[in-house]
């Protein structure tokens, strides 16, 4: 039988394989992942203030925050650590 996994377990799949150990990072694992929460909480705040100005604050500015805010954190963290290790920086410790 051929299981064609669903948008869910995708997406559980792909956090999953995120699987990060703050306590392994680097200065630069650190300033990636702050660069990335403060782009990620001003696109979010943006597209909350946007939604609520135009329809109230309501549930759905509320979960638009929280979506775009992990959405955007994620993305731009990923392809910062992307960047880093192209230009031959580690963001982790080497596991002992």
């Amino acid at each position: 039988m051929n299981h064609k996994p669903d948008l869910p377990e995708k997406l559980g799949r792909s956090l999953n394989e995120l699987d990060i150990d703050f306590s392994s990072f680097t200065l630069v694992g650190w300033l990636i992942s702050l660069i990335a929460l403060l782009i990620g909480g001003a696109v979010a705040g943006f597209a909350g203030w946007l939604l609520s100005r135009r329809n109230g604050i309501n549930a759905a500015a509320g979960m638009t925050f929280c979506f775009t805010l992990l959405i955007v954190t994620t993305i731009t963290f990923l392809g910062l650590r992307q960047v880093a290790t192209s230009c031959g920086l580690s963001i982790t410790r080497p596991k002992k």
